[in-house]
């Protein structure tokens, strides 16, 4: 059985994105290294909110059109994750670790 691993947004945004900015384009090599090693040996987890934070951020910080991101997000993010929701309990259980 594959070790679960939670990946954050900022994780996709670097890894799914690419920018001129010198130290973004050493951010996306890594993150794009990482994407390989952990898809192949892990289960990712994601919670729904990362899936909006990441959405949002491609808004507005990127401008892509939202038919763009959800392409994104259904060929990436979906094939390769286990996405759950953020419950209450999920809160409870996160504020106690």
């Amino acid at each position: 059985m594959k070790e679960k691993v939670f990946i954050d947004t900022n994780f996709f945004i670097y890894a799914l994105t690419e920018s001129q900015d010198e130290e973004d384009r050493w951010k996306r090599n890594i993150a794009v290294r990482l994407f390989e090693d952990t898809i192949q040996s892990r289960l990712i987890i994601i919670s729904s909110q990362v899936l909006n934070e990441f959405y949002f951020n491609l808004i507005r910080k990127f401008s892509f059109p939202d038919s763009d991101i959800m392409e994104i997000i259904i060929e990436n993010i979906v094939p390769i994750t286990q996405i759950q929701p953020v419950t209450h309990q999920t809160c409870i259980k996160a504020y106690s670790l």
